[in-house]
């Protein structure tokens, strides 16, 4: 065989791989696309209306436990240098904690509060002009008077608007990868056939192998956490009641260690602890309002 049909069989080789690689690369987007944007807010919800109350009294207690021990740790500290712990002591190590944590609370309610525009404002990585650039080809790409498409726009023309309105340009570039085809690299349909073409394409070949191979390992771990390791599970009874019993143990032990601390913080004071953060009475709870589903994105399904 001659090294020139040699290489036109080498560079048509390439050619084939390239093109089913972008074929799976494509799809990998597309599959992380689904997961992040359709199957996560299902998957949430139904999380929430399941176990919603029982996360959210963990999180409370867990809080209230790091507040006492907080003021028992910093009278230990102070009694471990021999002080004496009076009144004024316990005025002032009151008034460091409740400052500490009114900070700590406040910057948590305002991270559940506004979590979706933060999140939106968080994973912007393009100017505000690349929104626009990037919405009129996938609206190119979507729109019925365009595109025979119909699936792809019952699919992802609800997400676009959405995500224009709200400016969140890491959705938008997601659709633009899955829509458009960006970021995969092309190359010359040329046919030459020359050493520097095999080249050019094993590099290609190359590149696209390692993008395919991030975004699997991406989709696998995707998979692997929560909520969607709860995929199989959220519709079976057993498992159901299991997972209740399991957040219930972790609020008893919870308030386990807030009746510990409260009893180390009166073995050193003398008196029993009160919040003045009202991080444990009815009336705060009240005030303490936000909302269940921009508290488990941001919480337990952000790795509690």
């Amino acid at each position: 065989m001659s090294s020139f049909l040699r290489l036109h069989e080498d560079t048509a080789q390439k050619r084939e791989n390239i093109s089913a690689l972008r074929k799976e690369l494509q799809s990998l987007i597309e599959e992380w696309f689904t997961l992040e944007n359709v199957l996560r807010p299902e998957l949430t919800a139904k999380y929430d209306a399941l176990f919603g109350n029982l996360e959210i009294e963990i999180q409370r207690k867990a809080l209230e436990a790091a507040d006492i021990g907080r003021r028992a740790e910093l009278l230990a500290m102070k009694q471990q240098r021999g002080e004496h712990i009076t009144s004024d002591i316990i005025r002032l190590v009151n008034a460091i904690v409740d400052n500490e944590f009114k900070k700590f609370r406040q910057r948590l309610y305002d991270d559940l509060d506004g979590y979706n525009a933060k999140q939106s404002a968080s994973a912007t990585k393009h100017s505000d002009d690349d929104i626009p650039k990037m919405y009129r080809t996938i609206v190119k790409k979507l729109h019925p008077d365009v595109s025979d498409a119909t699936d792809n726009f019952q699919k992802y023309w609800n997400v676009a608007q959405n995500a224009f309105e709200t400016k969140n340009a890491a959705q938008m570039r997601a659709l633009y990868i899955v829509l458009a085809g960006d970021d995969l690299p092309e190359f010359d349909t040329r046919f030459n056939s020359s050493e520097d073409e095999l080249a050019e394409l094993e590099q290609q070949e190359y590149d696209l192998r390692q993008k395919v191979e991030i975004e699997r390992r991406k989709i696998s771990r995707l998979r692997n956490e929560e909520p969607f390791a709860f995929v199989d599970k959220l519709n079976r009874k057993e498992w159901i009641e299991e997972r209740e019993n399991f957040l219930r143990g972790q609020i008893e032990q919870k308030e386990r260690e807030i009746k510990y601390r409260r009893d180390l913080f009166h073995e050193l004071t003398g008196s029993k602890f009160v919040s003045e953060t009202g991080a444990a009475t009815d009336e705060n709870k009240k005030s303490e309002q936000f909302s269940d589903d921009d508290f488990f994105d941001n919480t337990y399904f952000g790795g509690r």
